[in-house]
């Protein structure tokens, strides 16, 4: 289970990236980037759904070492919000559809649209910076909802940045 693959693809399939392992984390984010970029991906020429109902983009971040583009790589196209941001979310040319967020940074992860893992999809286990929608109001579902960036989503990143500097 630790070192199962688990493929992910664009609409028609041209474009394919796989995934080992479980991912870091799998949370939806409610912050004023994640929906104004959901507002344009989803109205793309031939864009497809980002965003949950209820305005949240649900993500699994995975290390960076343990995801790449195995087919189609060149039909990849980064969209920014604006100029100079450090992001970038990448969507398959061919058919328009949201593959995964990156960094200019150096960092360690991806955030991967959870949709693209159809049945695949990892559970959503937090919800973050939910005080960026007016009005917001969590099921009772017993998924934690968190107003900003709890240390524990942090602290996820951190730790699996340390196991890396371990596995060398």
């Amino acid at each position: 289970m630790a070192n199962e693959t688990k493929s992910i693809r664009c609409a028609c399939g041209e474009v394919v990236a796989e995934v080992l392992g479980p991912p870091i984390v799998s949370a939806t984010c409610y912050c004023g980037d994640c929906q104004e970029a959901g507002e344009r991906l989803e109205a793309l020429p031939g864009g497809r759904t980002v965003r949950d109902p209820d305005g949240g983009t649900p993500l699994v971040l995975q290390n960076k070492r343990r995801f790449r583009v195995v087919r189609g790589a060149e039909k990849l196209e980064g969209h920014k919000l604006r100029e100079g941001t450090p992001t970038s979310r990448f969507v398959a040319t061919c058919c328009g559809t949201p593959m995964y967020l990156g960094f200019d940074q150096d960092l360690h992860w991806v955030s991967i649209f959870r949709h693209r893992f159809g049945d695949d999809a990892p559970p959503v286990e937090m919800r973050l910076n939910t005080k960026s929608m007016a009005g917001f109001r969590a099921p009772q579902d017993g998924i934690p909802t968190h107003a900003g960036v709890p240390f524990s989503f942090v602290g996820r990143l951190v730790l699996d940045r340390l196991m890396m500097a371990f596995r060398r």
